[in-house]
């Protein structure tokens, strides 16, 4: 199935997979798979950051404009397509096209992809044209000192007295408020925030406070509405030089209308030899309808959790157990993931999850 004008099959869970996570799907034939690290090495470089992700149908062609702001130190430009026949075109912002013999650029042709690496870049907009017809996948990535150390979604929460804001668990819950914390690394200055889709079209603008900043590292806060399809965030702004800068999360967010909430959060140690029960909540956000419950563990210490099916009407919640038996002779500081995931079977798609971590603490026999 691969080969010179073959650019498939695949199994659409990887590409969910890989869109869900901010990764891109790539088409190779066995022997490209060597080709491939030209983009790994790139991935695996400290301050790793991505400047713009895009997928589509090609339809004739289509334009991006990436801003290469003076602290892009390397440029990798990655296409891939499931259509033989799709190609790419960069223009740096002198509007000279990356060929073979421009400075400092790298250029890995594949069956059905294209890796162009330029190091170091010329700051300022960069334009990339796509053309040719079927999917495709685009990023724009590159090593950088203004990156965003993290984005989460947050609910105030903590002892009274000592509320503060945490990260929720799973994705946000759609027709309701949400907040978001942003921290952002870098010397910068006119900082935005807005939402895109995955094919890379703004969808709304964020309004977001500094909430903390010192020279090198702001936390960003605010509320907004969600948007009812999926979504990336972008922060845009000018670094110390003036140039534009755009920096993509590359996790793809999607407001769901089922909720999974631990009702034991905070969990340190659990002792070895024991067996344990954690409560979760399944809150069904919209109209009635039934829910797949699934519990897994990674150190399989789950035992069983009832009930495996659910139906809630709109509005309703329930309290959902599960067990997990510790073998005494676990080691003690084992590391525990426990993963909830409630899945519509009936009605409109949905499907969200709960996340609890522990360690195992040796018994005092041990």
């Amino acid at each position: 199935h691969y080969g010179p004008g073959v650019c498939g099959p695949v199994d659409t869970t990887y590409i969910r997979t890989a869109e869900e996570s901010g990764g891109q799907p790539l088409f190779l034939a066995p022997g490209e798979v060597g080709k491939s690290f030209a983009l790994v090495s790139e991935l695996t470089r400290p301050n790793h950051v991505t400047l713009l992700w895009a997928r589509g149908h090609l339809e004739g062609g289509q334009d991006f404009v990436v801003p290469v702001d003076s602290t892009v130190k390397r440029l990798m430009l990655s296409f891939s397509f499931d259509t033989p026949g799709a190609k790419l075109a960069a223009l740096g912002p002198d509007g000279r096209e990356v060929n073979g013999k421009t400075p400092g650029a790298v250029i890995t042709p594949l069956n059905c992809g294209r890796f162009v690496r330029v190091a170091p870049p010329q700051p300022g907009l960069w334009h990339v044209r796509v053309s040719g017809a079927g999917r495709f996948w685009l990023e724009a990535s590159g090593a950088s000192d203004i990156f965003m150390v993290d984005a989460e979604f947050v609910r105030l929460g903590g002892r009274p007295g000592h509320e503060g804001y945490f990260r929720i668990p799973g994705q946000p819950v759609a027709g309701e408020p949400a907040a978001l914390r942003v921290d952002l690394s870098g010397k910068t200055r006119n900082v935005q925030f807005h939402l895109i889709s995955p094919e890379a079209k703004t969808l709304q603008t964020v309004t977001m406070k500094a909430d903390s900043a010192d020279s090198n590292e702001s936390e960003y806060f605010g509320k907004l509405s969600l948007p009812a399809t999926p979504f990336r965030l972008v922060v845009a702004g000018e670094d110390e030089g003036g140039h534009s800068f755009e920096r993509v999360f590359s996790s793809l967010f999607h407001a769901e209308t089922v909720e999974v909430a631990p009702l034991d959060p905070g969990l340190e140690d659990l002792p070895a030899g024991k067996t344990v029960r954690l409560r979760f909540r399944v809150r069904n956000a919209g109209p009635a309808r039934a829910f797949q419950i699934l519990a897994v563990d990674t150190r399989n210490f789950l035992t069983s959790h009832e009930p495996q099916m659910l139906s809630l009407a709109g509005g309703e919640s329930r309290e959902l157990p599960v067990e997990l038996n510790i073998p005494a002779n676990a080691p003690g500081y084992t590391r525990d993931t426990v993963i909830i995931t409630a899945t519509s079977t009936s009605g409109p798609p949905t499907s969200n999850s709960a996340v609890v971590e522990f360690d195992v603490k040796n018994s005092p026999a041990n």
